[in-house]
Formats: C-alpha cells, structure tokens, sequence
C-alpha cells in the first residue's frame, strides 16, 4: 500500500478520513503526469487541469466512502 491521503468530509461528526491508494494508483498517476506534461499547454491551463483531476478524485473518493458507509449501514440492519 502506499501514502494516506487526507480529505474532511462536510459530515456531521468532526473527523478525518484516511484513504490508503495502492501501488497501481502511484504507477497511474505517473502515467497521467507524463500524459499531461506532454501536451505543451500553458502553466495557467496546466494548473487548472490539475486541480479539476484533483476535484474529481476527491469527489470520486467521496462517494465511494459514503456507498461503503450505507452498505455497511444496510447489511448492520439486515443482521437484527
């Protein structure tokens, strides 16, 4: 496993929530970094492009947490 990246969450309690990225999300994110550096763009466009890609994962990771939660939620009531 690799890093943990930390995002809040605008939930009720207060906490942080760690999301541990694999080996293959490194070795992806390399692949788009190079992708990206290649396409002769404009610092302000390259800036803008990074943070809409970094917008979309925080968001990605957001809802994949909260529909793990529920289906948590869902089979913990299944069970009574």
């Amino acid at each position: 496993m690799g890093d943990i990246t930390n995002f809040h969450q605008n939930i009720k309690w207060k906490s942080i929530i760690n999301i541990e990225h694999v080996d293959e999300f490194y070795k992806l994110t390399d692949e788009l970094s190079v992708y990206i550096s290649g396409l002769q763009i404009k610092t302000k466009e390259y800036d803008n492009l990074i943070n809409l890609i970094s917008k979309q994962l925080e968001q990605a990771e957001r809802e994949a947490f909260i529909q793990g939660l529920n289906l948590g939620i869902e089979c913990s009531l299944d069970q009574e």
